[in-house]
This record gives C-alpha cells, structure tokens and sequence, in this order.
C-alpha cells in the first residue's frame, strides 16, 4: 500500500495527468480503512499543488480530475455516512480551489471539475450535500466576505478532521441563491460565472489584440528581410558584373606586358647592332693596304716583287665618303628606330590603362580606404615594381 501511494505522489508530482489519475484509482480502490483516505487526500492535494506551480492547463486540469476521481471511488469503497469520507472531500475540494483560483478564469474551471466531481459520485452527508455542494461552499466563502452566524442553519452538521480542524457544513447551498441572508453580502454563483467569464473574455481581447500587433510587427519584419535580400541579390549581380569586366581588361592587359618584353628584347639587339657598326667605323680608318709594286725596262716589264716595307695607303676618297655616308644613314635609321621604340615603351609604361580607375575603386572598396589615397598607398608599390623590372633587365644584359 505504501508502495502504491508513493508511486502515485511520484506521478503526480511530475506532472502526469493520465498517470496520475491512475495510480489515484488504484489507491482508492485498495483503501479500506479510514487512514488510507487520509492518504488518498494527501495524494490527491500533494498533485495539486505540483500542478499549480505549473503553467500547463493542460496538466492542472488532469490532476484536478485525477484527485476528484480518487476521491470518489474512495467514497464508494467506504461507508457512505462516515464522516472522514466528507472531511476527505471537503478538504480536497479546497485544495482545488486553492490550486486553481489564483489564475484568471479558474473559479469557472473549478466549478466545471466540482461538476464532474458531483457526477462521479453519489454519497451524501447527512445534510444531503455532495461533493460539488461542498466545493461550492468552499469556493463561495473564498470569493466572498465571511458569513455572518445567521448564515449557517441550525441543522448544520460538523464534522472533526483528524488533525483537530473543525469544519461547518450548512444544510442546504441552492445552487442560484445567495448563501447569506444578509442582502449586502448576497452573490449568486451565477454572478461567480458571469464574472469569470467576463475576466476570460477580456483575457482573450488582449491576446487577439497582442497577437495582430505580433504578426503584424512579425509581417513588417519579413517585408523588410525581403528588401534586404533583393537589395543584396541585385548589388551581387552588379559585383559579378564588374568583376567580369575587370577579368576581361586583365586578359587584354597580359598580352600587352607580352608584347613591351619583347619591344625591350628588340631593343637591346639593335642597341648591339649599333655597337657593333661604330666599332666597324672606327677601325675603317685604320685599315692598311698592301700595294703591288712592278719594274718596267726598257725590255719589257719584269716580275713583280713586293718591296721590303709595305705601303699603306688611303682607300679611294670617293668610295670611302660613300660608305662612310651609307654607314651614317643606317646609324641615324638605326637611331630614328630606336627613339620610336623608346617612345613606344614609355607610352606603354605611363599611360593609365583602361581599368585603372576600376582597379582603384576595388581597391578602395576592399581595403576601406579613401578614393583619394589610393595613390599614396599604389605608388610605393609600383616603383618596386620598376625596381624590379630594371633589375632583371641588368640581369638580362
């Protein structure tokens, strides 16, 4: 028995409603004395209270039901006319009410389960009263200023609790008249309902009302995601767009750094060529010619001897000033063709390409810098670069 009775405060006090209900059913279907309908009631308001520190209706309802259920089988298992069965009820009713009727909307709830608790059971006190007769009692006297003595009939019965308490029981609770005779303190349970419907409907308008301010507040929200996002969607298609074009003058530029490598390459050739004619010129001068000299008689001519000393002799002034003037003219061509392609070269090492300013607006949008110092922070960067250029070119020659 104690085993079941700790199962069933185990169950209740976690909450279930559907265990504890049965585990109440099994207690009062074992209970056959009078001690353990105390135990059912400590079972019943030990649920009662775990349910009311809990937000859950839906669990507070279920173990109110639970605990109006033990209470009644345990009712019909005992003798109808003992008064423990009565002060058990009682005494659970008003753990109910206490349970339930500091929430808004509870008294009308309360009275719902002390209907169900009327239904299940059919044992009376002596005054006639059920179960539902006692829990209105209770719940009148807690909504109500207290009663005055003309309020409690003569033939009220009392009843003494285990532990010393005595409770008055009235001989009759009409369900739609006042309780008390005294016309100041007199309040239907009608006007108990209406009122506890009239806090449940003013409870309800405030919910509705919060929630179209929710899903109207949470309606702007999603609007306002949904510009964002149209917004990001399209500045992602400009930047794709950009970055494709800047790719596409990339592309144009690689083959231009190709073709002024080569212009250099071309360049350091003619500049050899040209060495190699100025030092031809030099030593056209310093040329010597072997002339063949012939004795003549009066014979006749003799054989050619070749005079102990060389003669060096000039080459033909005429033929000398032309080569001299043809050497000159390729010199100048020579020179004509090489300031064009240094002129070429510096054309291509100044001029801005076409995605220049391109590059410095993604350069300023990337590292967080200002437009206007773009050029302080670039040209560093490009004159190591020439650096760089210069120095494999020496490493060329």
């Amino acid at each position: 028995m104690r085993g079941v009775m700790a199962m069933a405060v185990a169950m209740a006090g976690c909450g279930g409603g559907d265990a504890a209900t049965a585990a109440f059913a099994k207690v009062a279907a074992l209970s056959t004395r009078n001690s353990v309908l105390d135990a059912t009631d400590r079972c019943g308001r030990t649920a009662l209270h775990h349910a009311a520190l809990s937000a859950n209706v839906k669990g507070r309802i279920l173990a109110a039901r639970a605990c109006a259920a033990a209470i009644a089988t345990a009712a019909k298992n005992n003798s109808p006319h003992n008064p423990a069965n009565h002060w058990s009820m009682h005494r659970t009713s008003s753990v109910i009410l206490h349970c339930m009727c500091g929430r808004a909307g509870d008294a009308l709830l309360v009275a719902i389960l002390l209907d169900d608790l009327g239904a299940s059971t059919s044992v009376k006190n002596k005054a006639g009263l059920t179960p539902r007769d006692l829990g209105l009692n209770t719940l009148i006297r807690r909504e109500l200023p207290p009663l005055s003595c003309d309020a409690v009939p003569e033939d009220g019965v009392t009843y003494s609790s285990p532990d010393g308490m005595d409770l008055d029981i009235p001989s009759a609770n009409p369900l739609n008249q006042s309780i008390s005779t005294n016309p100041s303190t007199s309040t239907s349970f009608h006007d108990i309902c209406k009122s506890a419907i009239s806090s449940i409907e003013s409870t309800l308008a405030a919910l509705q009302s919060h929630h179209k301010s929710s899903q109207q507040a949470l309606l702007d929200s999603i609007n306002s995601t949904k510009d964002s996002m149209e917004s990001l969607t399209c500045r992602i298609s400009h930047d794709r767009n950009v970055n494709q074009a800047l790719l596409s003058r990339v592309q144009k530029i690689v083959p231009l750094k190709k073709r002024v490598q080569k212009l250099k390459t071309d360049l350091r050739d003619i500049r050899k060529r040209n060495e190699a004619v100025e030092e031809g010129i030099k030593e056209l001068g310093l040329i010597g010619c072997v002339s063949v000299q012939s004795d003549t008689t009066e014979s006749g001519p003799t054989a050619s001897k070749i005079t102990d000393k060389p003669l060096v002799t000039k080459p033909s002034p005429n033929k000398a000033k032309r080569d001299i003037w043809l050497l000159q003219g390729y010199i100048e061509s020579k020179e004509i063709e090489e300031r064009e392609w240094m002129d070429k070269i510096s054309a291509l090492n100044h001029q801005p390409t076409p995605c220049e300013d391109l590059c410095k607006l993604v350069f300023s949008s990337c590292c967080q810098v200002p437009l206007d110092q773009v050029d302080m922070l670039i040209d560093p960067l490009l004159e190591w670069l020439q650096e760089q250029d210069q120095n494999n070119d020496e490493d060329d020659d």
